[in-house]
């Protein structure tokens, strides 16, 4: 299982509007990217859900984390979704795609 955390006693608001705080994804392979990892929470799940309407149309969508080189490609086989996480920093994805 996939599940999409977020420290709601980590939410701040910037000058600029912006919430920040813990956002990460969770997983039996642990955390991604890190538990508590800080991004734009509110922006990070608005590209989320925008993502996860366009796989009504593409079986293939990437969605990232905003401060970081982090992301993931889902992609669509019926009722099932591979994700397959991948970062251009040292993390290290898993070697084999996640059915979720």
């Amino acid at each position: 299982m996939l599940e999409v955390r977020i420290d709601v006693a980590s939410l701040t608001r910037a000058k600029s509007g912006a919430v920040w705080g813990g956002v990460w994804l969770e997983s039996e392979l642990g955390a991604i990217p890190q538990a508590g990892w800080q991004d734009l929470v509110a922006g990070v799940l608005e590209h989320w859900g925008e993502q996860l309407i366009l796989l009504r149309e593409t079986p293939t969508v990437e969605f990232r984390f905003f401060d970081g080189p982090y992301g993931f490609v889902c992609e669509r086989k019926g009722d099932v979704l591979s994700v397959v996480f991948w970062s251009r920093g040292p993390w290290k994805p898993p070697a084999k795609p996640m059915l979720v």
